[in-house]
């Protein structure tokens, strides 16, 4: 037992990194921005000190079972737009391979549900006293007294959050509502919104959340060789919360759609939410996918899955905050 411990710590290793959003929003409780100038100085590390490599690479490597030890991938999920303005010209700057795995149904400057229902219940100014909103059958009530006008002690109360943590009334009336829309389809997530916005006195254009990028700005990030298109599905749904033939629509579709528009084949796919089962992965694998990745936590091996490759998530670190949990992942 020991010594295949040992055996296993000394194993060559790589790291796919899992980035979503580079840009410095107003609260963040999923952990998933990193700012543009914290995200320019972690490619300025990564690249001097481990080597870089496509995830057609990286997928080579774990077919042949030959992992080149410290090699690191860099994937984006999701498509928003600051992937485009920001991550795309930092990443050429530095000849820095990446991988971004699209939600099409969102393309075009859709803000995603959950940004915007946050920015609805977390970040309106002014909104009424009692949440009460009637949905399948089902009264939600969720009382904000105290807290119907957003204050800048409210404010300060909020600003680094966490999901796990929420720190006021409005912010976990919003982990409450992202909780019952996350296993909902794309067509009842955005119903819901609706009501949402109705309750709230606002309306589909007055939340001013960035969405995702365009069409035409997709293609232009297909265009460069250092880049690559991957599958997310088409609404981003939680998949193993869905029977199988939504599950192989989502995918189906989401692939299709990507092709026709990049007029390239989508090889590589990344789990949303990190849900899966084992109607996904049979699903994958009859639609040719050469890998998939997972949110869990982890490095590639010569032993990995390459249907269940693992990930880091990236959180806005410093520099020295990213050296010091790069080097702990290698030392798994």
């Amino acid at each position: 037992m020991r010594l295949s411990k040992f055996k296993y710590l000394f194993q060559n290793r790589a790291l796919v990194l899992m980035y979503h959003r580079i840009n410095s929003p107003l609260t963040d409780p999923w952990n998933l921005s990193v700012s543009p100038e914290n995200f320019e100085a972690q490619l300025q590390f990564l690249t001097k000190h481990y080597s870089i490599v496509s995830i057609h690479e990286l997928t080579r490597q774990i077919n042949s079972g030959k992992i080149q030890n410290r090699s690191v991938a860099l994937t984006f999920d999701d498509g928003y737009l600051d992937n485009f303005t920001t991550a795309k010209p930092l990443l050429e700057k530095y000849s820095v391979p990446a991988t971004f795995f699209i939600t099409d149904s969102y393309l075009g400057g859709q803000p995603f549900w959950w940004d915007e229902l946050e920015a609805i219940i977390v970040h309106t100014d002014k909104l009424p006293s009692v949440f009460s909103v009637s949905f399948r059958n089902e009264t939600i009530v969720f009382g904000l007294e105290g807290e119907e006008v957003l204050n800048e002690e409210i404010r300060l109360n909020q600003v680094n959050y966490s999901v796990n943590r929420p720190p006021t009334l409005r912010t976990q009336l919003y982990i409450k509502l992202w909780k019952l829309l996350s296993p909902l389809q794309k067509d009842d997530q955005m119903e819901f919104l609706k009501l949402v916005r109705d309750w709230a006195g606002i309306s589909e254009n007055q939340t001013q959340v960035e969405g995702t990028m365009t069409v035409q700005q997709l293609k232009q990030l297909s265009d460069n060789p250092l880049f690559t298109i991957g599958g997310h599905t088409s609404t981003h749904p939680s998949l193993s919360d869905h029977p199988a033939t939504i599950q192989k629509n989502e995918i189906a579709d989401n692939k299709e759609a990507l092709e026709k528009l990049i007029s390239d084949r989508i090889l590589y796919f990344a789990y949303p939410s990190g849900r899966y089962n084992k109607t996904t992965i049979k699903t994958l694998k009859n639609r040719s996918f050469s890998a998939a990745f997972t949110t869990n936590s982890g490095f590639a091996g010569k032993s990995t899955d390459k249907y269940t490759v693992p990930r880091v998530q990236v959180c806005n670190w410093d520099v020295n905050k990213l050296q010091k949990k790069v080097q702990a992942w290698f030392r798994m």
